[in-house]
């Protein structure tokens, strides 16, 4: 599989999952846009961009990209999204029934680690602490 069918198999899994439980979720029919969906949480329209994470070098860790990389005619392009999405919904294949939020202005530049052990130390990005669940 290319990174597009990996990406797009994770944005149909958040979808399910917020049919599932009810959440009004909206698809741009434009895919040039920086955010992959909308969804209303508590009354507030949250733009988000939803990545697939994948394994770095730390036990019980692993990483998202929190740029988008383009390519034109001369040169491969990158962005960030800051100011043009409310936060990232990040899942990862060893954590299969959970979705993550970080929102943007606290996500690392360039990419985010994450971890999920149980003993995370002062300077990790706890995934528990993004837990999708506890912001609905």
């Amino acid at each position: 599989m290319n990174h597009t069918q990996v990406g797009d198999i994770t944005e149909q899994r958040f979808i399910l999952y917020c049919m599932e439980r009810n959440i009004p979720i909206s698809k741009p029919l434009n895919n040039n846009l920086p955010y992959d969906i909308i969804i209303e949480v508590n009354g507030e329209l949250l733009k988000v961009q939803i990545k697939t994470g994948y394994e770095n070098d730390v036990e019980y860790g692993f990483m998202f990209n929190t740029r988008s990389t383009s390519k034109n005619y001369t040169e491969v392009v990158n962005k960030d999204y800051i100011g043009l999405i409310d936060g990232f919904i990040t899942w990862y294949k060893d954590l299969p029934d959970k979705f993550f939020y970080i929102p943007v202005e606290e996500a690392a530049s360039g990419c985010m680690n994450m971890y999920y052990g149980d003993n995370p130390k002062s300077n990790q990005n706890y995934v528990y602490d993004y837990d999708f669940d506890n912001l609905i």
